[in-house]
């Protein structure tokens, strides 16, 4: 209730998680309550009263324990996240990387995996780090990039979690299982060419924003900051409030018709190197480029004004032509890649 975790979907979550965790890593065998009444069925123990206590005690000790796991993977930024970590700077990388997994939008896969790492290892932040770490690229590569279907590993990361609360896994072994699953749905090969690919609508790709985030905190952190717009904001906004197209998506302006032909409007519209956060795409309209760069001191909205770096970084360019297109698509592929 702490966490805010309060609907029957979260209650559901736990109760499969805890499970997956802490009895039977096979998702096909969850069937809710009925897994559990099934497995602690007074018919089991005839006259074994006490073993089946002991066995229903054991359970709610794991519940227990899976909950406190379970609320801090789902609610990271929440003040008493992570309490038990004294390590204020592991805590709050902790959190961060935590808050990010939750930004891929992709958690579920993951927790038996970090409820487990967070049992086993309480004393230990540093493997928990470098664990959550992992489920980021995971969920960023497999999920979003190659947009693979939710279950795709499950059973994989599963037993993994299982075997790892279980004591059947060191750690080592454990991500070194992980980060076999992980290359095995997503080889380096794939990534860069998913990141490499042409004539692909990047606009309408689920993972854009999370995309552009990352690289403006890069940018932000570059400098010593930090982005100065949250991420919250970003991802409630609609998407065409908060992406802007430097190349319009309907140019009319003489300045994009000189360097746009129609073949490269169709090919650059929706690149990604063509694509920015912002804040103030309903101004920006149609504009040529020397008017939504503006310049420093400007009192109507443009990229050298922007609270987001990366607007300021196109701010810095002289003029916009599929040539600088390219360029920013290669540089924010390059960044990627390293990343």
């Amino acid at each position: 209730m702490s966490a805010g975790l309060t609907t029957s979907s979260d209650e559901d979550q736990l109760l499969r998680a805890h499970w997956l965790t802490g009895h039977d890593p096979q998702p096909r065998k969850w069937a809710g309550s009925k897994a559990i009444k099934s497995r602690f069925h007074l018919r089991k123990y005839p006259e074994e009263h006490g073993t089946l206590l002991a066995g229903l005690v054991d359970y709610t000790e794991g519940l227990r324990a899976a909950c406190v796991g379970y609320c801090d993977a789902r609610a990271p930024d929440l003040p008493e996240s992570f309490a038990s970590i004294t390590d204020t700077t592991q805590r709050e990388e902790i959190r961060r990387w935590s808050a990010k997994l939750i930004g891929t939008n992709v958690v579920a896969p993951f927790l038996p995996m970090l409820i487990a790492t967070r049992n086993r290892f309480a004393g230990d932040a540093s493997k928990y780090l470098e664990l959550v770490q992992l489920c980021e690229a995971f969920a960023f590569r497999v999920y979003r990039l190659l947009e693979r279907r939710a279950d795709a590993g499950q059973a994989d990361l599963f037993r993994i979690g299982y075997q790892l609360q279980r004591g059947r896994l060191s750690f080592e072994d454990a991500m070194r299982d992980f980060r076999r699953t992980l290359l095995a749905y997503c080889p380096d090969r794939w990534f860069e060419d998913a990141l490499r690919q042409d004539n692909f609508n990047w606009y309408d790709w689920s993972g854009l924003k999370y995309y552009l985030y990352e690289y403006e905190e890069h940018l932000a952190r570059r400098k010593g900051a930090m982005p100065k717009i949250a991420w919250e904001t970003v991802r409630r906004r609609e998407r065409a409030d908060t992406i802007e197209h430097v190349l319009p998506q309907t140019p009319t302006a003489e300045y994009w018709i000189e360097r746009f032909g129609e073949a490269q409007r169709r090919a650059c519209t929706h690149d990604l190197g063509n694509l920015s956060l912002t804040k103030d795409n309903a101004s920006y309209g149609n504009k040529p480029f020397p008017e939504k760069k503006g310049a420093a001191g400007s009192e109507k909205p443009c990229y050298a004004e922007s609270s987001f770096f990366m607007e300021r970084e196109l701010a810095i360019l002289d003029d916009w032509t599929p040539r600088e297109v390219i360029e920013r698509r290669t540089q924010l592929t390059e960044w990627a890649l390293e990343r």
